[in-house]
Protein backbone atom coordinates (compact mmCIF):
# COMPACT_ATOMS: atom_id res chain seq x y z
CA UNK A 1 0.00 0.00 0.00
CA UNK A 2 1.49 3.70 -0.83
CA UNK A 3 1.97 6.13 1.83
CA UNK A 4 -1.24 8.16 0.90
CA UNK A 5 -3.26 4.58 1.52
CA UNK A 6 -1.53 4.72 4.44
CA UNK A 7 -2.68 8.05 5.57
CA UNK A 8 -6.05 7.46 4.44
CA UNK A 9 -6.62 3.97 4.78
CA UNK A 10 -8.99 3.92 7.45
CA UNK A 11 -12.56 3.96 8.02
CA UNK A 12 -14.62 5.69 5.55
CA UNK A 13 -12.39 6.90 3.57
CA UNK A 14 -11.48 3.19 2.28
CA UNK A 15 -14.84 2.20 2.66
CA UNK A 16 -16.18 5.19 -0.16
CA UNK A 17 -12.87 4.43 -2.30
CA UNK A 18 -14.27 0.65 -2.42
CA UNK A 19 -17.48 1.93 -3.85
CA UNK A 20 -15.76 3.82 -6.21
CA UNK A 21 -14.36 1.06 -7.43
CA UNK A 22 -16.79 -1.20 -7.75
CA UNK A 23 -18.93 1.54 -9.69
CA UNK A 24 -15.87 1.41 -11.73
CA UNK A 25 -15.74 -2.29 -12.89
CA UNK A 26 -19.77 -1.99 -14.32
CA UNK A 27 -17.89 -1.08 -17.77
CA UNK A 28 -15.33 -1.16 -20.07
CA UNK A 29 -14.45 1.82 -21.68
CA UNK A 30 -11.07 0.87 -23.44
CA UNK A 31 -9.15 2.89 -24.91
CA UNK A 32 -10.00 4.87 -22.31
CA UNK A 33 -9.58 4.24 -18.24
CA UNK A 34 -12.00 2.45 -15.69
CA UNK A 35 -13.21 5.39 -13.13
CA UNK A 36 -15.59 5.50 -10.45
CA UNK A 37 -16.74 8.68 -8.83
CA UNK A 38 -18.63 8.57 -5.06
CA UNK A 39 -19.40 11.85 -3.42
CA UNK A 40 -20.10 12.30 -0.14
CA UNK A 41 -21.83 16.09 2.48
CA UNK A 42 -22.32 15.37 6.48
CA UNK A 43 -21.24 11.34 5.71
CA UNK A 44 -23.88 10.79 3.51
CA UNK A 45 -23.05 9.49 0.30
CA UNK A 46 -25.05 12.38 -1.96
CA UNK A 47 -24.57 11.12 -5.79
CA UNK A 48 -22.66 8.02 -7.62
CA UNK A 49 -20.89 8.23 -11.64
CA UNK A 50 -18.78 5.97 -13.30
CA UNK A 51 -17.77 6.38 -17.33
CA UNK A 52 -20.10 3.95 -19.09
CA UNK A 53 -18.32 3.92 -22.36
CA UNK A 54 -15.63 5.35 -24.81
CA UNK A 55 -17.50 8.71 -25.35
CA UNK A 56 -19.96 9.11 -22.39
CA UNK A 57 -19.27 11.22 -19.83
CA UNK A 58 -16.60 10.97 -17.22
CA UNK A 59 -17.24 9.30 -14.04
CA UNK A 60 -17.13 12.88 -11.73
CA UNK A 61 -19.11 14.60 -14.27
CA UNK A 62 -21.82 12.36 -13.98
CA UNK A 63 -21.35 11.84 -10.32
CA UNK A 64 -21.96 15.76 -9.98
CA UNK A 65 -25.02 16.46 -12.67
CA UNK A 66 -27.31 13.57 -10.67
CA UNK A 67 -27.13 15.82 -7.46
CA UNK A 68 -30.61 17.73 -7.68
CA UNK A 69 -30.13 20.37 -5.61
CA UNK A 70 -26.77 22.22 -5.82
CA UNK A 71 -26.21 23.29 -2.49
CA UNK A 72 -25.19 20.21 -1.10
CA UNK A 73 -21.97 19.77 -3.40
CA UNK A 74 -20.32 22.84 -1.27
CA UNK A 75 -17.71 21.40 0.99
CA UNK A 76 -18.42 17.81 -0.15
CA UNK A 77 -15.60 15.04 -0.82
CA UNK A 78 -15.58 13.45 -3.98
CA UNK A 79 -13.87 10.00 -3.94
CA UNK A 80 -12.53 9.11 -7.68
CA UNK A 81 -10.29 6.40 -8.69
CA UNK A 82 -8.54 8.05 -11.47
CA UNK A 83 -6.97 11.66 -11.35
CA UNK A 84 -9.33 14.06 -12.76
CA UNK A 85 -8.46 15.09 -16.25
CA UNK A 86 -7.39 18.87 -17.31
CA UNK A 87 -6.86 18.60 -20.67
CA UNK A 88 -9.58 18.51 -23.97
CA UNK A 89 -7.83 16.28 -26.39
CA UNK A 90 -9.33 12.83 -26.03
CA UNK A 91 -8.61 9.15 -27.61
CA UNK A 92 -7.55 9.26 -31.34
CA UNK A 93 -8.14 13.04 -30.69
CA UNK A 94 -11.97 13.54 -30.42
CA UNK A 95 -12.25 16.90 -27.94
CA UNK A 96 -13.59 16.32 -24.19
CA UNK A 97 -14.11 19.03 -21.63
CA UNK A 98 -11.75 17.99 -18.64
CA UNK A 99 -13.26 17.31 -15.46
CA UNK A 100 -10.72 19.48 -12.91
CA UNK A 101 -12.60 22.85 -13.81
CA UNK A 102 -15.95 20.74 -13.09
CA UNK A 103 -14.88 20.21 -9.69
CA UNK A 104 -13.42 24.01 -8.97
CA UNK A 105 -16.89 25.05 -9.90
CA UNK A 106 -19.02 22.66 -8.02
CA UNK A 107 -17.94 23.52 -4.92
CA UNK A 108 -16.27 20.12 -3.60
CA UNK A 109 -13.90 21.23 -1.24
CA UNK A 110 -11.35 17.81 -0.74
CA UNK A 111 -10.61 15.07 -3.56
CA UNK A 112 -9.78 11.56 -2.80
CA UNK A 113 -8.04 10.23 -5.46
CA UNK A 114 -6.96 6.32 -5.87
CA UNK A 115 -4.67 6.43 -8.87
CA UNK A 116 -2.28 9.27 -10.40
CA UNK A 117 -3.66 9.32 -14.01
CA UNK A 118 -0.05 8.09 -16.26
CA UNK A 119 -1.18 9.76 -19.47
CA UNK A 120 1.24 12.39 -20.58
CA UNK A 121 -1.66 14.62 -20.55
CA UNK A 122 -2.19 14.07 -16.99
CA UNK A 123 0.31 12.68 -15.36
CA UNK A 124 -0.10 14.86 -12.03
CA UNK A 125 -1.39 17.72 -13.64
CA UNK A 126 -4.87 17.47 -12.32
CA UNK A 127 -4.03 16.89 -8.79
CA UNK A 128 -1.57 20.40 -9.50
CA UNK A 129 -4.52 22.52 -10.92
CA UNK A 130 -6.82 20.89 -7.47
CA UNK A 131 -4.80 22.25 -5.00
CA UNK A 132 -3.72 25.61 -7.07
CA UNK A 133 -7.29 26.28 -6.97
CA UNK A 134 -7.64 25.18 -2.94
CA UNK A 135 -8.79 21.90 -2.65
CA UNK A 136 -8.02 19.52 -0.38
CA UNK A 137 -6.28 16.48 -2.58
CA UNK A 138 -5.15 12.81 -1.32
CA UNK A 139 -3.84 10.82 -3.61
CA UNK A 140 -2.63 6.69 -3.36
CA UNK A 141 -5.59 5.20 -1.81
CA UNK A 142 -6.17 1.58 -3.00
CA UNK A 143 -3.51 2.12 -5.54
CA UNK A 144 -2.68 -1.36 -6.12
CA UNK A 145 -6.60 -2.65 -6.76
CA UNK A 146 -7.22 0.46 -9.00
CA UNK A 147 -4.42 -0.72 -11.09
CA UNK A 148 -5.42 -4.10 -11.37
CA UNK A 149 -8.60 -3.11 -12.67
CA UNK A 150 -7.16 -0.77 -15.35
CA UNK A 151 -4.34 -3.01 -17.13
CA UNK A 152 -5.27 -2.86 -20.40
CA UNK A 153 -5.44 1.38 -19.98
CA UNK A 154 -1.88 1.02 -18.22
CA UNK A 155 -0.39 -0.86 -20.45
CA UNK A 156 -1.69 0.80 -23.82
CA UNK A 157 -0.46 3.98 -22.20
CA UNK A 158 2.72 2.73 -21.64
CA UNK A 159 3.63 0.58 -24.99
CA UNK A 160 0.62 1.75 -27.57
CA UNK A 161 0.10 -1.96 -27.67
CA UNK A 162 -3.43 -4.17 -26.44
CA UNK A 163 -3.51 -6.53 -23.40
CA UNK A 164 -2.91 -9.83 -24.68
CA UNK A 165 -4.73 -12.50 -23.06
CA UNK A 166 -4.27 -16.32 -24.28
CA UNK A 167 -6.92 -18.55 -24.57
CA UNK A 168 -7.12 -22.01 -25.36
CA UNK A 169 -8.93 -25.32 -24.31
CA UNK A 170 -6.30 -28.16 -23.09
CA UNK A 171 -6.27 -31.83 -22.37
CA UNK A 172 -4.71 -32.92 -18.96
CA UNK A 173 -1.59 -33.69 -20.91
CA UNK A 174 -1.15 -30.38 -22.75
CA UNK A 175 -2.89 -31.41 -26.05
CA UNK A 176 -5.32 -28.81 -28.02
CA UNK A 177 -6.19 -31.89 -30.65
CA UNK A 178 -5.51 -35.33 -31.60
CA UNK A 179 -2.53 -35.96 -34.58
CA UNK A 180 -5.26 -36.09 -36.90
CA UNK A 181 -6.68 -32.24 -35.52
CA UNK A 182 -9.70 -33.77 -34.52
CA UNK A 183 -10.49 -31.21 -31.26
CA UNK A 184 -14.51 -31.24 -31.11
CA UNK A 185 -15.44 -30.98 -28.38
CA UNK A 186 -12.70 -31.10 -26.24
CA UNK A 187 -14.10 -28.45 -23.40
CA UNK A 188 -17.72 -28.92 -21.61
CA UNK A 189 -20.74 -26.86 -22.71
CA UNK A 190 -20.27 -24.58 -19.51
CA UNK A 191 -16.44 -23.52 -20.71
CA UNK A 192 -17.33 -22.63 -24.01
CA UNK A 193 -20.06 -20.76 -22.48
CA UNK A 194 -17.29 -19.01 -20.18
CA UNK A 195 -14.99 -18.37 -23.29
CA UNK A 196 -17.98 -16.78 -25.38
CA UNK A 197 -17.85 -14.32 -21.97
CA UNK A 198 -14.58 -14.08 -22.92
CA UNK A 199 -14.86 -12.46 -26.13
CA UNK A 200 -18.02 -10.07 -25.09
CA UNK A 201 -14.97 -8.97 -22.21
CA UNK A 202 -12.54 -7.91 -24.84
CA UNK A 203 -12.29 -5.56 -27.80
CA UNK A 204 -11.41 -7.99 -30.65
CA UNK A 205 -10.13 -11.65 -30.61
CA UNK A 206 -7.05 -13.15 -32.74
CA UNK A 207 -6.94 -16.55 -34.41
CA UNK A 208 -4.37 -17.42 -36.84
CA UNK A 209 -5.84 -18.52 -40.53
CA UNK A 210 -4.65 -22.07 -40.26
CA UNK A 211 -8.01 -21.98 -37.80
CA UNK A 212 -10.01 -20.35 -40.59
CA UNK A 213 -9.17 -22.37 -43.07
CA UNK A 214 -9.44 -25.52 -40.96
CA UNK A 215 -12.58 -25.01 -38.78
CA UNK A 216 -14.31 -21.47 -40.66
CA UNK A 217 -15.29 -20.57 -36.94
CA UNK A 218 -17.86 -17.30 -36.82
CA UNK A 219 -15.79 -15.99 -33.49
CA UNK A 220 -19.03 -14.58 -32.05
CA UNK A 221 -20.68 -14.18 -28.86
CA UNK A 222 -23.61 -16.10 -29.74
CA UNK A 223 -23.57 -17.75 -26.61
CA UNK A 224 -24.08 -15.25 -24.16
CA UNK A 225 -25.73 -11.69 -24.37
CA UNK A 226 -22.89 -9.31 -25.32
CA UNK A 227 -20.85 -7.35 -28.19
CA UNK A 228 -18.84 -9.27 -30.90
CA UNK A 229 -15.81 -8.24 -31.03
CA UNK A 230 -13.62 -7.28 -34.20
CA UNK A 231 -12.24 -10.36 -35.60
CA UNK A 232 -8.49 -9.64 -36.16
CA UNK A 233 -7.23 -12.64 -38.69
CA UNK A 234 -3.13 -13.28 -39.08
CA UNK A 235 -3.04 -14.25 -42.66
CA UNK A 236 0.71 -12.98 -44.40
CA UNK A 237 -0.57 -14.37 -47.79
CA UNK A 238 -3.98 -13.66 -47.95
CA UNK A 239 -5.70 -17.60 -48.21
CA UNK A 240 -8.99 -16.11 -46.44
CA UNK A 241 -11.78 -17.58 -48.74
CA UNK A 242 -13.72 -14.60 -49.26
CA UNK A 243 -17.38 -16.53 -48.08
CA UNK A 244 -15.10 -17.48 -44.23
CA UNK A 245 -18.06 -16.59 -42.03
CA UNK A 246 -15.33 -14.38 -39.67
CA UNK A 247 -15.91 -12.16 -43.34
CA UNK A 248 -19.86 -11.91 -42.74
CA UNK A 249 -20.74 -8.56 -41.15
CA UNK A 250 -17.58 -6.75 -42.20
CA UNK A 251 -16.26 -6.44 -38.48
CA UNK A 252 -12.84 -8.38 -39.51
CA UNK A 253 -9.40 -6.95 -40.23
CA UNK A 254 -6.81 -9.12 -41.97
CA UNK A 255 -3.25 -8.75 -40.68
CA UNK A 256 -0.87 -9.80 -43.93
CA UNK A 257 2.50 -8.80 -45.44
CA UNK A 258 3.60 -5.93 -47.61
CA UNK A 259 4.15 -8.91 -49.87
CA UNK A 260 0.70 -10.15 -49.27
CA UNK A 261 -0.64 -6.70 -50.16
CA UNK A 262 1.59 -6.70 -52.97
CA UNK A 263 0.53 -10.01 -55.07
CA UNK A 264 -2.99 -10.18 -54.00
CA UNK A 265 -4.49 -6.55 -54.91
CA UNK A 266 -7.61 -7.97 -56.24
CA UNK A 267 -8.56 -10.01 -53.10
CA UNK A 268 -7.22 -7.10 -50.95
CA UNK A 269 -10.23 -4.90 -52.96
CA UNK A 270 -12.44 -7.72 -52.51
CA UNK A 271 -12.00 -8.08 -49.13
CA UNK A 272 -12.39 -4.32 -48.38
CA UNK A 273 -15.41 -3.94 -50.39
CA UNK A 274 -17.20 -6.50 -48.08
CA UNK A 275 -16.36 -4.07 -45.10
CA UNK A 276 -12.73 -6.04 -43.85
CA UNK A 277 -10.04 -3.81 -42.93
CA UNK A 278 -6.49 -5.36 -44.45
CA UNK A 279 -3.35 -4.16 -43.33
CA UNK A 280 0.30 -5.26 -43.35
CA UNK A 281 2.86 -5.48 -40.38
CA UNK A 282 5.72 -6.80 -42.10
CA UNK A 283 7.55 -7.36 -45.48
CA UNK A 284 7.42 -10.88 -46.15
CA UNK A 285 6.65 -12.34 -42.85
CA UNK A 286 4.41 -10.97 -40.20
CA UNK A 287 5.57 -8.67 -37.43
CA UNK A 288 3.77 -9.37 -34.27
CA UNK A 289 4.56 -6.36 -32.20
CA UNK A 290 3.96 -4.24 -35.08
CA UNK A 291 0.95 -5.55 -35.67
CA UNK A 292 -0.04 -5.08 -32.14
CA UNK A 293 0.83 -1.51 -32.26
CA UNK A 294 -1.24 -0.75 -35.55
CA UNK A 295 -4.63 -2.45 -33.57
CA UNK A 296 -3.50 -0.62 -30.76
CA UNK A 297 -3.99 2.75 -32.92
CA UNK A 298 -7.53 1.29 -34.31
CA UNK A 299 -8.22 1.57 -30.68
CA UNK A 300 -8.10 -1.94 -29.43
CA UNK A 301 -7.10 -2.09 -25.98
CA UNK A 302 -7.88 -5.78 -25.51
CA UNK A 303 -6.76 -8.96 -27.49
CA UNK A 304 -8.68 -12.35 -27.01
CA UNK A 305 -6.07 -14.51 -29.07
CA UNK A 306 -7.86 -18.33 -29.02
CA UNK A 307 -4.95 -19.80 -30.93
CA UNK A 308 -4.32 -22.31 -33.04
CA UNK A 309 -0.78 -23.70 -31.15
CA UNK A 310 1.39 -21.96 -33.58
CA UNK A 311 -0.34 -18.17 -33.05
CA UNK A 312 -0.33 -19.03 -29.48
CA UNK A 313 3.17 -20.05 -29.45
CA UNK A 314 4.41 -16.94 -31.60
CA UNK A 315 3.39 -15.05 -28.59
CA UNK A 316 4.62 -16.60 -25.83
CA UNK A 317 7.85 -16.88 -27.62
CA UNK A 318 7.97 -13.10 -28.39
CA UNK A 319 6.82 -12.33 -24.92
CA UNK A 320 3.96 -10.48 -26.36
CA UNK A 321 1.18 -12.17 -23.97
CA UNK A 322 0.01 -10.95 -20.19
CA UNK A 323 -2.06 -12.95 -19.39
CA UNK A 324 -2.74 -17.28 -20.29
CA UNK A 325 -6.76 -18.70 -19.53
CA UNK A 326 -6.63 -22.33 -19.98
CA UNK A 327 -9.54 -24.78 -20.22
CA UNK A 328 -8.22 -28.07 -18.54
CA UNK A 329 -10.23 -31.00 -19.93
CA UNK A 330 -10.08 -34.51 -18.34
CA UNK A 331 -8.54 -35.74 -21.34
CA UNK A 332 -5.57 -37.95 -21.93
CA UNK A 333 -4.91 -37.55 -25.34
CA UNK A 334 -1.41 -39.09 -26.14
CA UNK A 335 1.71 -38.07 -26.74
CA UNK A 336 1.13 -37.96 -30.54
CA UNK A 337 -1.24 -35.16 -30.09
CA UNK A 338 -0.83 -31.57 -31.30
CA UNK A 339 0.67 -29.29 -28.08
CA UNK A 340 -0.60 -26.20 -27.17
CA UNK A 341 2.62 -24.04 -26.71
CA UNK A 342 5.55 -25.65 -29.36
CA UNK A 343 9.00 -23.97 -28.66
CA UNK A 344 12.04 -25.29 -27.73
CA UNK A 345 12.92 -25.94 -24.03
CA UNK A 346 14.88 -24.40 -21.21
CA UNK A 347 18.07 -27.02 -20.46
CA UNK A 348 17.14 -25.90 -17.03
CA UNK A 349 13.98 -25.86 -15.45
CA UNK A 350 15.38 -22.40 -13.77
CA UNK A 351 15.55 -21.44 -17.52
CA UNK A 352 12.19 -21.70 -18.65
CA UNK A 353 8.88 -19.33 -18.52
CA UNK A 354 7.39 -18.76 -15.76
CA UNK A 355 4.03 -17.43 -14.22
CA UNK A 356 2.39 -16.24 -11.69
CA UNK A 357 -0.86 -15.07 -9.85
CA UNK A 358 -1.82 -18.41 -10.59
CA UNK A 359 -5.86 -19.26 -9.92
CA UNK A 360 -8.44 -22.65 -11.13
CA UNK A 361 -12.15 -22.21 -10.94
CA UNK A 362 -14.13 -25.84 -11.92
CA UNK A 363 -16.58 -24.33 -15.00
CA UNK A 364 -18.36 -27.72 -15.93
CA UNK A 365 -16.26 -30.56 -16.29
CA UNK A 366 -13.51 -28.57 -16.57
CA UNK A 367 -10.96 -26.51 -14.67
CA UNK A 368 -10.00 -23.10 -15.46
CA UNK A 369 -6.74 -22.01 -15.16
CA UNK A 370 -5.67 -18.35 -15.17
CA UNK A 371 -2.41 -17.15 -14.61
CA UNK A 372 0.33 -13.75 -15.47
CA UNK A 373 3.17 -14.03 -17.35
CA UNK A 374 6.24 -12.54 -15.39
Amino acid sequence: MSLGSRVLGSGLDVRYMYQALALSLRAAPWPNPRVGAVLVNGGKIIATGYHKKRGSPHAEKVAIASVKNKKLLNGSTIYVTLEPCCHEKGTNGKLTPPCMPAIVRSGISRVVIGMKDPNPNVNGQGITALKKAGIDVRTGLLEKEISESNKPYLKLTKTKMPYVTLKCAVSLDGKLATKSGDSKWLSSPASRVHAHRLRAENDAILVGINTVLKDDPRLTTRLVKGRNPIRIILDGSLKIPLDAKVLADGNAILITTSEGMRFHKSKVNALRQSGAKVISAGSDEINLKAALRKLASLGIATLLVEGGGKTISSFIRQKLADELILFITPWLIGSDGIPFVDFKSAKKLGKSLGLNSISCTPVGDDVLLRALFS
